[in-house]
């Protein structure tokens, strides 16, 4: 291997598996710095997003774990995914929520306390911690975030709405951290993110809310601009879940106790583009889901559903038939997001691994 230009060492590895790239970084000091250089991270994201997805998993504090703990699945397009524990260890951060994953960095929030949220690299174990969204948490409460990455400004950010309950009014502030300044900037208020908890949907360069009133209209911020535009929801006839599929802004609307549809907006911020997709027969499953949610692909043109976050199927719309995942070892519930394995550093963070 000494004799082969590093060029060809780098492209050779650049098309491993995330463990597997991991593991080659502990073979010697020289193939560490080059899996951890730009030159290299860059096309391993880039690989690793055209490749079959992935998905991070991770236990519900109502199941009675002390500790939330976080999974990684893989080659979901086989009969046997293959299912890990993912070490970690941030400082005092023991039950967390991840909102959001995005080109391998995950978005945490402190189960217990909203206003707290980290921005973690899963495989490399580096993290950063955000300074508290509430100062005072008589007087505010945090009620969205979201996390996404800007293709044209090529920053990361993190965005939140935070409620002024001491005023006795319903003003809301629109706060946004960029990770390489790790401050919050108030850049105005806005309710386009909604009174309640909920976290934003990353699609094509922007951040998704459902707006105030049953769904009918979707309010996106561009992370770039970093400004709201509103635009209108699928006409699902009822309330639905937003989420990211094969790229596309997606809504899962479970249309009865045994019926669910995915909408996909094929043209983004084009109203006339949402379509129905699919239309998924749950009757199988023998039990009546009150959750349903389209996670992605799985690589061989199926459709992975999430269901009231306790049980993974697929579903084949060729055949329109249902698949059981079976995964041994899953927790009995848990939350799930679409994860694109990747070496992504955080710069300026506090190093677990050290």
């Amino acid at each position: 291997m000494e004799e082969l230009p590093e060029s060809l060492i780098a492209d050779i590895l650049s098309r491993l598996s995330i463990i597997s790239v991991i593991r080659c970084s502990c073979v010697c000091k020289s193939w560490r710095n080059l899996l951890l250089d730009s030159s290299f991270v860059g096309p391993h994201l880039g690989r690793s997003s055209q490749a079959n997805p992935t998905l991070i998993l991770y236990t519900l504090a109502s199941v009675g774990a002390s500790n939330t703990k976080l999974y990684f699945v893989d080659h979901l397009d086989s009969d046997e995914p293959t299912f890990s524990e993912l070490s970690f260890s941030i400082p005092d951060l023991h039950e967390y929520c991840v909102i959001a994953s995005c080109n391998g960095l995950l978005c945490l929030v402190n189960s217990r306390d909203v206003s707290e949220v980290c921005v973690y690299s899963p495989f490399l174990r580096q993290f950063i911690r955000l300074p508290s969204l509430v100062g005072d948490p008589g007087k505010a409460i945090v009620s969205a975030v979201g996390f996404g990455f800007s293709p044209r400004t090529k920053e990361y950010k993190v965005v939140a709405s935070v409620q002024n309950v001491a005023c006795g009014n319903r003003y809301t502030a629109l706060l946004v951290c960029t990770l390489t300044r790790g401050s919050w900037r108030c850049i105005g208020c806005s309710d386009a993110m909604g009174w309640r908890i909920n976290f934003g949907t990353f699609v094509n360069g922007s951040l998704h809310w459902i707006g105030l009133f049953g769904g009918k209209y979707i309010n996106a911020f561009d992370l770039a601009d970093e400004r709201f535009a509103e635009m209108r929801g699928p006409k699902t006839g009822g309330s639905y879940h937003l989420g990211a599929l094969g790229g596309w802004l997606a809504a899962t609307h479970l249309s009865s106790k045994a019926h669910a549809d995915v909408w996909i907006m094929k043209e983004h911020g084009v109203e006339d583009s949402w379509v129905k997709s699919y239309s998924v027969s749950l009757n199988d499953i023998g039990w009546e889901p009150g959750f349903v949610q389209a996670l992605c692909f799985n690589g061989k043109g199926e459709v992975l559903l999430l269901l009231n976050k306790r049980t993974l199927i697929s579903y084949n719309p060729e055949s329109n038939k249902l698949r059981l995942v079976t995964i041994g070892g899953l927790p009995f519930g848990f939350d799930a997001v679409t994860h694109v394995p990747s070496l992504v550093q955080l710069r300026e963070d506090r190093k677990l691994s050290e």
